[in-house]
């Protein structure tokens, strides 16, 4: 058998072939390995810039990152609009964006910012800060701004009949919510008059205004809470309530929000009148527990259910209970249509000069059209 010689002038071209294939070999391996290797730091503010959002599913999503709050994110999409995620469904962000992070222990930050593997990185204006993931309450727009924690919530409803019964039923409905970085300031108004052949049949009115600061996750401290409410067809001419407490979160995550909360305080009322020889104001120390549950049904119906109780003490005769339910559908971005009912109830109402005594329970159902602003 003839062996084939290798001519020596075809060696080298040989070993250049088998080094170039090692080469490449090696470099795909390590590629994936340098490039995690590489430090990364949140991306330059850029006014022309999206945020950017990669879920867990390996889905990224452009637009704006607008809220953070009770593991609810907001972001707004120029293909998909508003978007409400979860945000434990959320793996990665990366935010050119200013806007504001507030943490559980480690305080408030505002910058550009990166997180990744369960690290949020964040530029300020003075130096790169970097927090776990786990640490953070929410995230708000821009630098802090009085105008960026305020949001408002308008209803009305009208019933008008003519005829043989000419009847006009009016309601309203106010929230004003400030929500900062740890504190939310909730105020409240609801209002209802109506008449009947020109005869007023009812006449209520109610304020009331609860502020909260955050201590964790969880646990939130209330330094005020207070309530102005009147009804003449109770016997009531001004009922106010003050008080302070604390509060829980029972459960607190994205579509779903329910707190607890026990207060201490003092109630006094003054009636339109009273009997012969009675005192026309009563006043007493008070337990105040209430109870508020926000629930996303779906993507466009959203159910309200609240309850708060005054229990006068030692004497609970003057206890009165007050719930509130309302089951919202959304229309477009800020119209929505209502459905409400409203239970209010006195253990002992309070006879007036003629002797007449009021139901303990007035029950109300309402249909009308709110702005979410």
């Amino acid at each position: 058998m003839r062996l084939r010689k290798i001519r020596p002038t075809a060696l080298p071209a040989y070993c250049l072939l088998a080094f170039c294939l090692l080469a490449f070999c090696l470099l795909s391996l390590a590629g994936p390995t340098l490039a995690q290797d590489e430090e990364w730091a949140p991306p330059e503010p850029s006014p022309e810039s999206m945020d950017w959002i990669l879920l867990n599913s390996g889905e990224w999503l452009r637009g704006e990152i607008h809220l953070l709050r009770d593991d609810d994110l907001e972001f707004e999409s120029d293909e998909l609009d508003d978007l409400a995620l979860d945000w434990g469904d959320v793996a990665e962000i990366r935010s050119p964006r200013i806007l504001t992070y507030t943490f559980e222990e480690r305080g408030v930050a505002s910058g550009t910012a990166v997180m990744r593997d369960d690290v949020i990185v964040i530029q300020t204006a003075e130096q790169v800060l970097e927090f776990p993931r786990s640490d953070l309450l929410t995230i708000i727009e821009g630098h802090p701004k009085e105008l960026n924690y305020w949001s408002a919530r308008v209803g009305v409803s009208m019933i008008v009949r003519s005829g043989n019964t000419d009847q006009e039923d009016f309601s309203g409905i106010v929230n004003l919510r400030r929500q900062a970085t740890r504190t939310r300031l909730n105020l409240d108004y609801k209002g209802n008059i109506a008449k009947t052949n020109d005869e007023k049949t009812a006449d209520n009115h109610r304020g009331t205004a609860r502020f909260d600061y955050q201590v964790s996750r969880g646990f939130f401290i209330t330094p005020f809470t207070g309530e102005l409410y009147a009804d003449e067809f109770q016997n009531i001419d001004l009922r106010s309530s003050a008080g302070a407490g604390v509060g829980y979160f029972l459960v607190r995550k994205s579509g779903l929000e329910w707190s607890v909360q026990l207060a201490g305080g003092y109630v006094n009322t003054r009636f339109v009148s009273v009997q012969p020889g009675e005192s026309i104001e009563d006043g007493s120390a008070a337990v105040l527990p209430s109870t508020l549950l926000e629930v996303d049904i779906t993507d466009d119906i959203e159910l309200d259910f609240s309850y708060d109780a005054q229990v006068t003490v030692p004497d609970t005769d003057g206890t009165v209970h007050h719930l509130f339910a309302m089951l919202s559908f959304e229309l477009t971005s800020i119209l929505d249509f209502d459905t409400s009912i409203t239970w209010d109830r006195v253990e002992n109402p309070k006879a007036d000069a003629d002797g007449n005594v009021p139901k303990p329970n007035d029950l109300r159902f309402y249909f009308g059209l709110s702005l979410d602003i």
